[in-house]
């Protein structure tokens, strides 16, 4: 409950990188798109509510690659191609944070113990920090195309299993508990699983506890407010 507590009061919710130049303008200053273009994307973005970048391909006026390209150039990081199978890694992210920060492990290297993450629209370092936490490793960021994400999920998602008991690898906490609460609901299943250790990290506002067993670990992630 304390930790608990801690990581609730300690602010982890990291302020949101802001680029020097917004990425509809980064487009047109790399000759990828129009004036024209851009202003019938926005008006358009105003009735569907997407973000811009996926207006923007849903229009045809850019592909997944360039909008990756432009982004990474904003973050300062790399554009990672992933082939169509790629091997899991060995850190495992649970699926719901995968799917909430649009954002897959990659590669890890086990002489440097460091993780390649992948992410579609914005670097989450609150994820990435979390991440190092749980896990022990240094990750490294990158940039990949939506189509890569979801093709990536989808394998993530096949593979998904759960414990011979029907415990699944990855338990969901809805609703904003008190930290006595998280705690006896983390504490039950770590009774439960007989679990062996435990780490918990927070990012902005998901609470993950890894409880880790002998040959297995299973993810308890909550709302943290």
């Amino acid at each position: 409950e304390e930790s608990i507590t801690r990581l609730l009061s300690s602010g982890t919710d990291q302020t949101n990188y802001v680029t020097r130049m917004p990425f509809s303008l980064s487009l047109i200053s790399r000759g990828m798109m129009t004036s024209a273009q851009l202003k019938e994307a926005k008006q358009q973005q105003k009735v569907s509510g997407l973000e811009i970048g996926e207006v923007l391909l849903g229009m045809g006026f850019i592909n997944e690659t360039q909008i990756a390209s432009v982004r990474a150039a904003q973050w300062g990081c790399p554009v990672f191609t992933a082939p169509k199978y790629i091997n899991q890694t060995k850190i495992k992210i649970p699926l719901s944070l995968m799917q909430t920060y649009s954002t897959i492990p990659l590669n890890y290297v086990r002489a440097t113990e460091s993780l390649l993450v992948g992410f579609v629209s914005g670097i989450e370092y609150g994820l990435l920090y979390a991440i190092e936490q749980i896990s022990g490793c240094k990750t490294e960021p990158c940039f990949i195309t939506s189509r890569d994400f979801y093709t990536q999920m989808e394998q993530h998602r096949h593979t998904e299993t759960q414990l011979e008991d029907n415990t699944p690898m990855e338990i969901r906490i809805e609703g904003v508990g008190l930290p006595s609460e998280l705690a006896n609901t983390i504490c039950g299943y770590a009774l439960d699983l007989e679990a062996t250790d435990l780490n918990m990290a927070r990012c902005k506002k998901h609470l993950w506890a890894r409880l880790k067993c002998d040959s297995y670990s299973v993810d308890v992630i909550c709302d943290a407010g």
